[in-house]
Order: C-alpha cells, then structure tokens, then sequence
C-alpha cells in the first residue's frame, strides 16, 4: 500500500518479532504492574461505569501481543521529528518488555496524515493487531474506529487532546491529560481568596494568556498588568483595555502583607520572564511570604527559552501545571531513562520520547494482566507521569496533569 517501512538507527526494520520488557535498570516497569483488584471494587466500577465495555484479547504471558504503531511520520510532505523521538521511545520500552519476559510483534505503519492512506491500510489487510497506538490526528479516526469497534481492538491515541464531538469510542484511550482538568488543578492552587495579577510584556504568549483567562474565569480580584524594563528598572502599570499602560501599581501591592496573590507572566520573550520573576523574587524574599502567601504560577513552554535563566523558577517558588513531567531533578526513573536514551541514539529524550515509552510500556503490559474496566481504579506511573482514566463522552479519558513545584532549597517536587 506504499507504507514508509521505519528503521531503528542500527538500520533493524521494524516489523520485530518477539521482543520483550524488562525494568532494565530497576524500577521502571514495577509502577505498571496491574494492582490486584478485589470483587468489590471490581462491582463499584461496574456501578459506575454504565456501558458496553469491549470484550478485548486476553493474552497471556507465554504468547504473542500484536501491536501496530499507527503514526504520521511524515504529514503534508515533511518528516516528523517528534514523532520519531516517539517511536525511541517505543524502542526503549520493548526492551523493556523483552526482558520481562513478554513477546510482542511491533508493526510501523505511517498513516501520513491521511483518512484515505488509513482506509487503505484496512482494505488491504495490514492492521491485523490485538493493539492499535495511534493515530495522532482527529481526521485520522473515522475510517479506524469503525474498524477497531467491529473487532474489540482498543487504540491508544498518545498526544492529542480530543473533541469528543469529532471523535468517540468505547475502544479509544486518550492519554493526553483532558483540558477540562486542568483548570481543576489550577484550582487547588488558588481561589476567590487570592488576588490574581496577570503580567503582559510588550508581546505575548497568546495560547498561554488564553489558558490563564480560563482558569481566571469567574474570579472577581484579577488585575492585568503591563511591566516596562528599561535597563536596571522595572515597572508596572494597570493595562488599559487598549494594551497600554494606565496607573502605575507599586511591586509591594503584587505581594501583599495582609492577603495571599497568585503571579503570572504571560510574555513570550525570555529575558521579560527572567526580569519579572527576579523582581518579584527579590520583592518576596524581603517580605519573607510563604509560598501559600504567594503563588508564582509559569508556563511550560518556560523549558523551551534558550536563554531564560532557571534561578528565578526557584526564587519565586514557581509552579507549572503540565500534562508531561521529563523533569530529571529528583527522578531517578527519568534519569535512568535518559541515560539509556542517550547512550542509545546519542540525543536527550524530548518529552516525546517519554510518551513513546509510557504509551508502550502501560497498554502493552494492560494487555498481558487484563485491560478492561478496572483501569479506571488505578493509577499508573510506568516513568514519572501519573495517568488516571475517566470514561466520559463515550472513550477513556486521562485527567491527571502534573503540578512541577520549584523549591526555594532547589528542589523540585512534582504533584
């Protein structure tokens, strides 16, 4: 059907027979292993979870799992890098397996972004699986789920947050963190208690304003802010509804001694970041808040300014909410898993890599001990990142996004 065959880097194709999953260097696949489930959770979840569940494969330990890889490595004519950090990741994590003792057979199909090239696959019988990972995106779906419902084939879409309007299905996992949560975890950081200032610069990340408005709705003592950096001094003004700047706000009032305040930075211009966070950093330290008193909340597209300096993140305490944690500090899983990844192919794990590895590793050992409604009762960490499903609008649904906190001791912790 004209499907791009996809090798490892050592030049191995990639239909792979038996391979297997080990926790190679210790601890990684303990954290997947199915909890034992009692009879009476195993009624409390079918009490709750009214609908027609698939009847799945069951494998068993001493056969083979068939799984297809159904990704855009290529889409509109380019190749997709992230996708093949992706698709590492997936190696890494047979390994994995392989050493525990599982044989899996990996078929690599590139849908190429394209329903048509899908229906294809179909017609001419190449997705004769027991589990599908993939595809990535919504217009990907429709000639798939038909097929995957007449069958009992579950498929794992890895990175998208979907509409569940466009697309649902009891055979369908999402393990991206639902949107809807996040602003759930935005909510066990601040309340109507706090005063909210929201920092412009004089240009914006627009998608991260969006996601504080959201998580602002509704909440009365929220001030827009324009910061003005000329050399050593910094100031804040109230932002008209224009963009400009109105009355001049003293740094005091964003870290107010008889009241608690939640900070955020919406400009996308590192070295905006650096001096807000330093500022304000500075401004709390001499006030001597808690970290209750005073919330610094960041994006996580933070990670990604070459040149903004971290110091600021431990200053303020600062926290991100995110559906990935690849942070290294304070985790031995992920520090193992980018030693190995490095030593590999010579690169550092993106966190691409990482939801290769997770993706692989938590469904592919589902379906050796069972995947079925019990799911929905646990939490599974198969790196760093937690995953909890719901099942809502008819598809299996992840809600867990991770909270990254930055210590003032310089630490991290995660929640």
């Amino acid at each position: 059907s004209g499907d791009a065959s996809v090798s490892d880097d050592s030049g191995n194709e990639v239909n792979m027979g038996q391979e297997d999953v080990s926790s190679a260097e210790g601890e990684q696949s303990d954290n997947v292993e199915a909890s034992e489930v009692s009879e009476a959770l195993q009624e409390a979840v079918e009490a709750e979870t009214e609908f027609a569940q698939p009847a799945f494969a069951a494998v068993t330990p001493n056969t083979m799992l068939r799984v297809t890889l159904l990704l855009p490595f290529h889409a509109r004519g380019e190749a997709k890098e992230n996708i093949v950090d992706f698709y590492r990741g997936v190696l890494l994590a047979m390994e994995d397996l392989k050493s525990a003792g599982y044989s899996i057979e990996l078929t690599v199909l590139d849908t190429k972004r394209n329903a048509e090239h899908i229906s294809d696959m179909i017609y001419y019988g190449e997705l004769d699986t027991q589990l599908i990972i993939g595809p990535v995106y919504s217009e990907e779906f429709s000639p798939l789920l038909a097929y995957a419902e007449e069958r009992n084939i579950p498929v794992v879409t890895p990175l998208s947050d979907i509409n569940p309007e466009e697309v649902s299905s009891p055979v369908l996992f999402q393990m991206q963190a639902d949107g809807d949560y996040r602003n759930q975890k935005y909510a066990q950081l601040f309340d109507e208690s706090y005063q909210v200032n929201i920092i412009y610069g004089p240009s914006n990340d627009k998608s991260y304003l969006a996601e504080m408005l959201e998580a602002t709705k509704g909440l009365s003592n929220v001030r827009h802010l324009n910061v003005a950096i000329g050399g050593q001094s910094v100031g804040f003004y109230l932002r008209n509804a224009d963009g400009t700047n109105g009355a001049s706000v003293a740094l005091s009032s964003l870290i107010p001694y008889d009241g608690r305040s939640v900070v955020t930075v919406v400009a996308d211009r590192d070295y905006v970041i650096e001096k807000v966070l330093s500022t304000v950093g500075e401004e709390v330290k001499k006030c001597e808040r808690g970290v209750n008193d005073c919330v610094f909340i960041g994006s996580r597209k933070w990670d990604d300014l070459t040149y903004l300096d971290r110091t600021g993140f431990f200053q303020t305490a600062l926290s991100v909410i995110t559906p990935y944690n690849s942070k290294r500090t304070d985790n031995n899983a992920i520090r193992v898993f980018e030693s190995r990844y490095l030593l590999t192919y010579g690169l550092l794990p993106t966190p691409y890599a990482c939801r290769g590895y997770d993706a692989f590793m938590m469904f592919c050992t589902k379906m050796f001990t069972g995947l079925d409604k019990t799911i929905l009762l646990e939490r599974i960490t198969p790196l760093a990142t937690p995953y909890e499903f719901k099942f809502e609008n008819g598809m299996f649904v992840n809600t867990e996004w991770v909270n990254i906190q930055y210590q003032r001791d310089f630490t991290i912790k995660y929640e």
